[in-house]
């Protein structure tokens, strides 16, 4: 007995056939509408964008990494682990300094999670080293530069930064826009102060008083008779100088008393070239992913009149080196030469199969489709790059399907149940959501489409021509045969215009990253440095640090019982060690249109070649300082630069720089090309 269909359903199925002239201007009207919002679509590219991430930091100045990693690093890894959400826990361990990224899925578990992880690490902060800042925990979300460009010129002085920062960066910092734009490669300039250690000592002060001084910012009353003066550099230092510094007793005295105070300025560690020249750069970042190519394009007009004004210094150079708008205008015109290609092989394919009639049927059913699908994708936010361009294409081999095979009722139901399997893997696959989502939506209306176009499917014709040649077996399978080719010619053109709208041009640059993981870390290291000579081989790239390095570090060996009895911490000695050797950064100030950074350090030898002589002072008024000597020792010792670890275990990091894009190739062979033995598990990224 069969089983008939249920007469609203058939009804319902009918529509179209009954009302033909209806449905007709319908169409149009899709086709019209899509269109003219279809227009509006963002343009923009796949660019590498870091999942959402919780960053948790922690500062113990002084403190070698292996101390930190102990101390620090081990507990805040453990009291977040477990946590709902998470996809991995990078903690990355230096010489007075920890921090830790919390991966997440999705922003939405990230956001969720958020005040759970405060919590957690505020309850760890018994267990760190007393007398330490709490860990910070903030959100962290990185953004792809929309714009970047490099500064030279001639003259070296800082009139050039001064003019970047006013006339640049800080007009494109007012752009609703713009998140922020930065300048990398400027002097770094330093107030620096350099205390008297036995002139604090005599007053009864310790580098914590020094250090509350220069943050409170009041300055202390002019002092009758001689005082002390500090050697001035510049306006910037006399304000400093003036700092009031209380003592013991309440009473403040200038800073300028107990320390001497002068301006510096040396070149970045990191200074930023263009073509062997020494550069400025300026980097524009979006407040969405999806604004990159307009942000650029405004950045580029507002360049551009500054040109047209002759508000451009004579001897300044300004090269864009990084441009969101010139690769989206690139990704859009290889997405129009490919989809130009892809529908004239499918129609030229439909006429010889299925003759001129049906090819006629299937471009007027792609001129509705296109345009209305482009126009859903602009209603929900989405933004035309190598993802959704990819999931497009898939959706159009459904839509193609669905218009040609004579099974349309069957096909229909497989495309949507294809299009919901699609989504619920999206949904399980966050990183796939986005592709899933575009399919769901262009299939589901494809399908709508494809019931509208029933008053013109006229399935059962075909040519006398082509289809003639084929053997009786082949001829009931030519539509299926049709259809194959379709998928083929799509798919070929999806993967190219991915390619196209996810690489750099010729003239850009990019990072390389490979992380190696293991379970001992001297086999990791051992095996990671045998990595480095043929990645150093390959011209065009440039910066190449491996993370486990070694460097010489001073690790203080302390007697807990002689601290307690001076009531000092580790992080107190930590704070004065750091003083000693190479400074500590305990504030900043802008002057003049330029930032200086406030720099405590004692002069050099002032505390002994082992820092023996190095004074320290508890927080109890009355008690007297004492020598490191007196409760510990300094020993130099070689330890690896960065202490990397991933989930809990061991891990190092080689990154580098790729000028070229013949050096990118090389990098992604070289990534192919590594092959670890069992127990190493190894991640390599060329962006």
């Amino acid at each position: 007995m069969t089983e008939r269909t249920p007469i609203a359903l058939t009804r319902l199925a009918a529509w179209p056939d009954r009302h033909p002239g209806f449905v007709f201007l319908v169409l149009i009207l899709f086709a019209v509408v899509g269109t003219v919002f279809a227009a509006r679509l963002p343009l923009g590219r796949a660019v590498p964008v870091a999942p959402p991430s919780l960053l948790v930091q922690a500062k113990l100045p002084g403190i070698d990494a292996a101390t930190v990693e102990t101390t620090v690093t081990l507990p805040l890894e453990e009291i977040v682990r477990g946590l709902r959400g998470i996809k991995q826990i990078e903690s990355r361990t230096r010489a007075g300094h920890a921090s830790m990224a919390l991966r997440f899925a999705s922003a939405a578990e990230r956001d969720g999670a958020l005040e759970d992880v405060r919590q957690r690490v505020a309850t760890v902060i018994p267990q760190l080293p007393v007398g330490m800042n709490p860990p910070a925990v903030e959100v962290r979300d990185i953004r792809p530069a929309a714009v970047a460009y490099a500064i030279t010129s001639d003259d070296e002085s800082s009139v050039v930064e001064q003019w970047v920062e006013r006339a640049l960066a800080g007009p494109l910092r007012e752009l609703p826009e713009i998140a922020s734009a930065t300048v990398e490669g400027a002097l770094e300039r330093e107030i620096l102060i350099e205390p008297d250690s036995r002139r604090l000592v005599a007053l009864g002060l310790s580098f914590d008083d020094l250090i509350q001084a220069l943050r409170r910012q009041d300055e202390a009353p002019p002092r009758r008779g001689k005082v002390r003066r500090a050697m001035v550099a510049s306006g910037s230092a006399e304000s400093i100088a003036m700092r009031a510094v209380r003592l013991p007793s309440g009473d403040p005295i200038a800073l300028a008393e107990v320390a001497r105070i002068s301006a510096v300025e040396h070149g970045g560690t990191e200074r930023p070239y263009y073509r062997d020249m020494p550069a400025l750069r300026l980097a524009v970042y979006p407040r969405a992913a999806a604004d990159a190519p307009r942000v650029a394009e405004r950045a580029n007009a507002y360049l551009a009149w500054l040109r047209a004004n002759d508000l451009i210094p004579p001897d300044v150079a300004v090269h864009a080196v990084e441009d969101e708008s010139r690769a989206a205008r690139q990704s859009l015109k290889d997405l129009g030469q490919r989809s130009a290609i892809f529908l004239a092989v499918t129609f030229l394919a439909t006429a010889l199969i299925f003759g001129v009639r049906r090819c006629g049927f299937v471009a007027s059913a792609f001129a509705v489709w296109l345009p209305a699908s482009l126009m859903l994708l602009w209603f929900f936010r989405f933004t035309l790059n190598g993802t959704t361009v990819f999931g497009f294409f898939l959706a159009a081999i459904l839509f193609a399907s669905t218009i040609l095979a004579p099974w349309f009722l069957r096909l229909a139901g497989a495309s949507l149940g294809v299009a919901a399997l699609a989504w619920l893997a999206g949904e399980w696959l966050a990183e796939y959501r986005s592709l899933a989502s575009v399919v769901v939506l262009c299939v589901s209306f494809g399908v709508f489409i494809a019931w509208l176009l029933t008053p013109w499917m006229h399935h059962g014709e075909y040519p006398p021509s082509l289809v003639r040649l084929l053997s009786r077996r082949w001829r009931n399978r030519a539509e299926l045969l049709a259809v194959s080719i379709f998928a083929a010619v799509i798919s070929a053109a999806a993967l190219m215009n991915v390619h196209a709208m996810t690489t750099r041009g010729p003239k850009g640059d990019g990072t390389f990253a490979l992380q190696v993981q293991g379970n001992e870390l001297a086999r990791l290291t051992t095996v990671s440095e045998s990595l480095l000579p043929p990645l150093l081989a390959v011209p065009g790239v440039e910066d190449v640090s491996f993370s486990a390095t070694d460097e010489e570090t001073w690790r203080v060996q302390l007697d807990q019982t002689r601290l307690d009895e001076h009531d000092l911490t580790l992080a107190e000695v930590g704070r004065a060690l750091a003083v000693a050797r190479d400074g500590l950064i305990v504030g900043e100030i802008v002057h003049a249109e330029a930032l200086y950074r406030l720099r405590l350090q004692l002069p050099s030898g002032a505390a002994g070649e082992t820092f023996e002589r190095l004074l320290l002072r508890g927080e109890r008024p009355g008690d007297p300082a004492v020598y490191l000597r007196d409760v510990g020792i300094a020993v130099k010792e070689t330890q690896p630069r960065e202490r990397l670890r991933i989930d809990a275990k061991p891990a190092v990091e080689i990154t580098a720089r790729w000028r070229d894009t013949e050096a990118r190739a090389a990098l992604e062979r070289f990534c192919r090309s590594v092959s670890l033995s069992e127990g190493f598990k190894r991640e390599c990224n060329v962006n």
